[in-house]
């Protein structure tokens, strides 16, 4: 058994618990942003959130092993560039840097959201697995779009009405800000501190509000009627 194969071996034997670590994880993520601050910690935290989603995703994946070492190469090549934007000294290079790690992080969680909505509709009966994994697939979808919004506001800064307190310095200070303003427009909560002020920007966001419907009303509904449908079968 190769190494690559006996990583994924292993990781695929705490599947019992993947989907459920990686909910806590995410959330712990999410609630320590005031430590982008801390910009070495809050680096770490950001790269083992996204390996952790990788592990979790491809070991309820039947992917090829091609496949597989693809979504690493993704996932490699996101931590060359955000510790790129993390060293650079030049405004330039950290530009540059930044549009490369925004670009990327898009790619692997677009990636990851996929491979566990397969994973949902694959699976025969609702489980408490299932359900956490719908949770997962959720917040992987604000992830990505805040991804999306980091490129598109590094690529045009007037993109985006932000308050005059957020610092627009690093990468994580933008991503975490962006994390925000995605989870706020997939729960449709619409608070106006952050605004899209862009045609395009602007189109993202609904976009992603119709995602955010979309995904809760089609997603629950599959998710109930299995349900209830496991317990009719089992119970005649």
């Amino acid at each position: 058994m190769t190494p690559g194969k006996r990583m994924l071996h292993h990781w695929a034997r705490l599947r019992p618990v993947g989907f459920a670590q990686l909910t806590i994880f995410l959330g712990v993520t999410l609630l320590a942003t005031p430590l982008r601050h801390e910009r070495r910690i809050f680096w770490a935290l950001l790269q083992l959130m996204f390996l952790d989603a990788l592990l979790v995703s491809l070991s309820a994946s039947d992917m090829r092993p091609r496949l597989r070492w693809a979504f690493f190469g993704v996932w490699a090549a996101g931590f060359g560039a955000n510790l790129g934007a993390t060293l650079a000294s030049r405004v330039e290079s950290t530009q540059w840097w930044s549009l490369g790690t925004s670009s990327i992080v898009f790619i692997l969680l677009t990636g990851c959201v996929i491979v566990v909505l397969a994973y949902i509709f694959r699976s025969p009966r609702v489980t408490l697995d299932v359900m956490l994994a719908a949770l997962t697939g959720y917040l992987l979808i604000a992830l990505a779009f805040a991804a999306l919004y980091s490129l598109v506001l590094h690529l045009d800064s007037q993109s985006f009405r932000l308050p005059e307190w957020i610092e627009r310095g690093t990468v994580e200070a933008v991503y975490t800000e962006m994390v925000y303003f995605s989870l706020v427009t997939l729960a449709t909560l619409g608070y106006g501190d952050i605004l899209p002020s862009s045609p395009f920007t602007q189109m993202l966001a609904v976009l992603e509000a119709v995602i955010g419907q979309f995904f809760m009303t089609v997603l629950v509904a599959w998710l109930v009627g299995m349900f209830i449908s496991g317990n009719f079968a089992g119970g005649r």
